[in-house]
């Protein structure tokens, strides 16, 4: 039958690839998985009579109880929630996904509670700020971080488990630094200095970001370097602005729509093709102002 086929093809498969998070493999296990258990609550519901239904079929429990052992597989719950007949188990009295996965329904339902009740406090009273944490504590967070953090140790990374703090820059050094750029560099950034003067390869959780530069190495970009000037200064959200027609990415539209450009910024980290620059006040005003357009535009 096409579910026995279906759920020989997943145990067939090397689960090391089946069950992972991410890749190819994975997600044609899930799906593989999601249509089995389809198809087979589709024959009970039929009611059928027909005899010749093999044993050797994977009773729906059985189905259950291998996607309940991979719920963290790549498209594994997005397969399931697609399945119309899926949820005419997961939503029964028996609670069978629950049972499989060994969820605690009292457990569940107060979590639920919770995320009802932050909901709630949300729209009453806006969004919560986190507390604010010291900057050093944040640089041993991200180190701490790096050192430990399992994705970030997979596959031997020479980035991986390295110091990321940097002898403290003097007053001196930042002082010529400014002489040197003719700019005052923001205090926050002067402050980092004083606890670290550069920052090695932090781990972001999906991969390492580009060292920060000592003191003495930050630059202007040079005039050659057109590519990085001409870039769009973007933000979040502003490619759905664009395509909503409210920006001009490419400058060829209104005046009023075209987006501001990187124009100069100071490079203080790099590594191949991912850089870190500090954007004039100027230019954060420009994108300021055409947010305020944006916003004011009543559409």
């Amino acid at each position: 039958s096409a579910i026995k086929h279906l759920f020989t093809a997943v145990e067939s498969m090397n689960s090391s690839y089946s069950n992972s998070s991410s890749g190819g493999g994975a997600m044609s296990a899930s799906s593989a998985l999601a249509s089995a258990l389809d198809l087979q609550i589709a024959y009970i519901d039929a009611d059928t009579e027909d005899s010749s239904w093999p044993e050797s079929v994977p009773a729906i429990n059985n189905i259950m109880g291998i996607i309940g052992g991979r719920l963290n597989a790549n498209c594994q719950i997005d397969y399931l929630a697609q399945s119309k007949h899926a949820w005419t188990i997961l939503k029964d009295s028996e609670n069978r996904l629950a049972k499989v996965i060994g969820l605690d329904e009292h457990k569940a339902s107060d979590f639920a509670k919770e995320v009802e009740d932050a909901i709630d406090e949300r729209l009453k009273n806006g969004r919560l700020l986190p507390p604010e944490m010291p900057l050093r504590k944040i640089l041993e967070t991200m180190e701490h971080n790096t050192k430990t953090n399992p994705d970030a140790l997979e596959g031997g990374s020479q980035l991986a488990g390295t110091d990321l703090f940097r002898p403290p820059a003097t007053p001196a050094q930042i002082a010529e630094a400014e002489k040197r750029l003719d700019i005052a560099l923001p205090s926050d950034y002067k402050a980092f200095l004083t606890i670290t003067n550069g920052f090695g390869p932090a781990f972001s959780g999906i991969l390492f970001e580009p060292p920060l530069h000592a003191v003495e190495d930050i630059r202007w970009f040079t005039p050659d370097e057109d590519y990085f000037i001409e870039l769009p200064l973007e933000m979040p959200g502003g490619v759905m602005f664009s395509m909503l027609g409210y920006l001009d990415f490419d400058g060829d539209g209104a005046p009023e729509k075209s987006w501001p450009q990187v124009g100069r910024a100071i490079e203080i980290g790099t590594e191949d093709i991912d850089n870190i620059w500090l954007i004039p006040p100027s230019k954060v005003a420009q994108v300021q102002g055409k947010i305020r357009y944006i916003m004011g535009d009543g559409e």
